[in-house]
């Protein structure tokens, strides 16, 4: 077999290993497919995507080593709707947060839940390099320890790509369904091409220049003409700077 016809057929089965599997959840943790017109009360697709949270999304804490599942709690059922509105709207959702929160674990939980879905795009901003990747780690470390913990979802594998999941830094993870987040570091690099169904900047109102970022963000998130495109979402702490300041009072 001549080298061209080898990539072929390895071509020919990589696109086998995703036909039919744009879901990988079963019904209970399904998004509603209808028409969503409204941004008021609680949104259509809430009960999936909490019950996924809080029943499929397990914590890691790096002080004891120790897991937990995501507890019910008001803020975080409050953020999951604005979350969800968000996401159809293909707006943008700012959360300036507390520290001893757990919103980061929270957002990568829904990233994980609507990656698994559908095939998506999701970048992942941070600070630095090493920020940036931890979050990219975060949602491979979920859906492996859901692979884990819930055996009866018969989830395959996913694949990580550059970094160290050990050391808690990965460049891109792919989920079986082909689901792609990659993480980019705010300084010295940009954004390539488009389409990306999700932008998430953590720590973004210590960024350089936060107005530079979400500008691209929310370019490289267009939709068609006339549809939402896809959604940006900032979680930061309090932070003092003008620029982010002024960014913040005109969303």
């Amino acid at each position: 077999m001549s080298l061209n016809s080898a990539f072929q057929a390895m071509d020919r089965q990589f696109e086998a290993c995703f036909q039919g599997a744009d879901s990988l959840w079963p019904k209970t943790y399904r998004s509603v497919d209808q028409e969503i017109t409204t941004d008021a009360g609680v949104h259509p697709n809430f009960v999936p995507a909490y019950r996924f949270v809080t029943e499929c999304c397990w914590t890691y804490n790096e002080a004891d080593g120790s897991t937990e599942l995501i507890p019910d709690l008001k803020y975080i059922r409050w953020f999951t709707n604005e979350w969800l509105w968000n996401r159809t709207a293909g707006g943008t959702l700012i959360c300036e947060k507390s520290r001893r929160l757990i919103m980061s674990w929270v957002c990568r939980s829904l990233e994980l839940w609507s990656l698994g879905q559908r095939r998506e795009k999701l970048v992942i901003c941070g600070l630095n390099y090493t920020k940036s990747a931890e979050h990219v780690w975060r949602i491979a470390w979920l859906y492996r320890e859901l692979r884990k913990r819930r055996r009866d979802l018969a989830l395959k594998d996913c694949e990580t790509r550059g970094g160290n999941f050990g050391a808690q830094e990965i460049e891109q993870v792919m989920l079986p369904n082909g689901s792609l987040a990659e993480n980019l570091n705010q300084s010295g690099q940009s954004f390539q091409g488009s389409g990306y169904s999700g932008v998430v900047m953590e720590e973004f109102s210590q960024y350089s220049s936060p107005s530079y970022m979400y500008s691209q963000a929310r370019r490289v998130t267009e939709g068609k003409p006339g549809k939402p495109g896809g959604f940006v979402v900032a979680l930061t702490n309090a932070w003092p700077g003008s620029e982010w300041k002024e960014l913040k009072s005109c969303r």
